[in-house]
This record gives structure tokens, sequence and C-alpha cells, in this order.
């Protein structure tokens, strides 16, 4: 049987879920004497050496949302070709392109009258939250913003929320990457915490919802698909 990844260990072994959190993620990873960054740099080539190609895609992203950039991640795999041993460095190199491209598109919907100004605030706040909390790369921007008028915008105002207003902004974001479930947290955290502090909007008021997919599923341009096969 396949090993249960941190989505659905829960569900399976809700005791080693716990561990997971609180004491490796929760103790270990957060003490001072090592950086998340450097904490990365040992996982990454422990899993290498170790031959764990299954839990590498997971901890390659962690490591990019811990700094760590695609050419320094390659380098630690090429390093450890002559430690660890070719075959391992290829099987985690391999592993870089298993989970997709970091890039989303977003929609956020938002009511009207709002002028160009507070709108590209919205838009400059969300992408830096992105590139922050979700491994998004600076470069990487595409986002649509929705304009739309109450009756167009038919909203629950109390369903899991202590009460959303006509101010109310969703963001539905498609990703071609998974991110973890702790990089999902931080990004909803940092997002109402800026939005509340920068532009005024109640955290009732926000509302994220992401979707993953494939690279077959992107077309970006002259009718190829994003995973090369078109």
């Amino acid at each position: 049987m396949a090993s249960p990844n941190r989505n659905n260990l829960a569900g399976i072994a809700p005791k080693l879920a716990q561990l997971t959190e609180e004491v490796l993620f929760g103790d270990i990873w957060a003490r001072s004497e090592l950086s998340p960054r450097e904490r990365s740099l040992i996982t990454l080539a422990a899993l290498t050496a170790l031959g764990r190609e299954k839990q590498l895609p997971w901890h390659i992203d962690f490591a990019a949302s811990n700094g760590l950039t695609r050419a320094e991640i390659t380098e630690v795999f090429t390093h450890l070709a002559f430690y660890a041993g070719w075959p391992a460095a290829v099987t985690a190199l391999s592993c870089m392109t298993a989970g997709g491209f970091s890039m989303p598109l977003t929609r956020i919907t938002i009511r009207p009258g709002y002028d160009d100004e507070w709108t590209a605030r919205l838009s400059a706040l969300f992408h830096q939250t992105l590139v922050d909390e979700f491994a998004v790369p600076a470069a990487d921007k595409f986002q649509f913003i929705d304009v739309l008028p109450d009756a167009r915008r038919i909203v629950d105002p109390h369903y899991l929320s202590g009460g959303r207003s006509a101010d109310f902004v969703l963001f539905h974001i498609f990703a071609g990457k998974p991110r973890s479930a702790q990089q999902k947290k931080r990004l909803y955290r940092r997002l109402c915490d800026r939005l509340q502090a920068e532009l005024g909007i109640a955290p009732d008021d926000v509302m994220v919802v992401i979707q993953f997919n494939h690279t077959d599923d992107w077309s970006f341009s002259r009718g190829g698909d994003a995973g090369g096969t078109g």
C-alpha cells in the first residue's frame, strides 16, 4: 500500500498526524539552532540518500517555501550524485517535475465602487501573499478581477462566518502544483491579516477557494498543453 501523505495521514493514523504537526513541525522544525532553509537542505539530502522518493515532491515544495531556489535544489541533487549515488540523484531530480508548476491563476470577485488604485493595491497585496506563503515565483502573475453587483454575488451571510457584509471578497485559486496543509493555512491567515490591516477588509468578508489540477489541464498558448505533449 502506498505511504499516506500528510494531507490524508490524519484519516489513517491520527496519532501519527498529531505527532507530525506538534512535534516534528511544531518543535523540531521550529528550533532556532538551524533555520528552516537549512533544515530543508538536510531533509532533501537525507530523503535522497535513503531513496524516499515518495516524500521528495512535498519536501521540494516546502524547501521552496523556505527560501531555496530551483537552481539550489537542483545543485543539492547534483552534489549528492557523488555521495549518495547516481541513481538516487536522478530519481530526486525527476521529482522536481512530478507535481506540476508553481504558477497559479486567480479570479478575484469584488463589489462595485472601488477605484483603480484600490483594486491595484488589492491585486498587489494578494500576489505578494502568494509569493510569501504559497511558493509562487514573483514574476508569475495571472489574475482576473470580476466586479459584480449584489444581485450577482449570492452568498450565505452566516455560513462558517461571523457575518459577511457587502464588502465580501472571493479569491478562487487554480494551481498546477499541490501545496501542503501548512502552506494553505499560512496563506489564509496572512491574507486575512494583510487585507484587514492595509485595506480594512474584515476577516469574515474573506473567502478563499483553492483548486489543484495537472499540467495537461493548462494550455498557455499555441494549442499545446503545459505538460509538453501538445
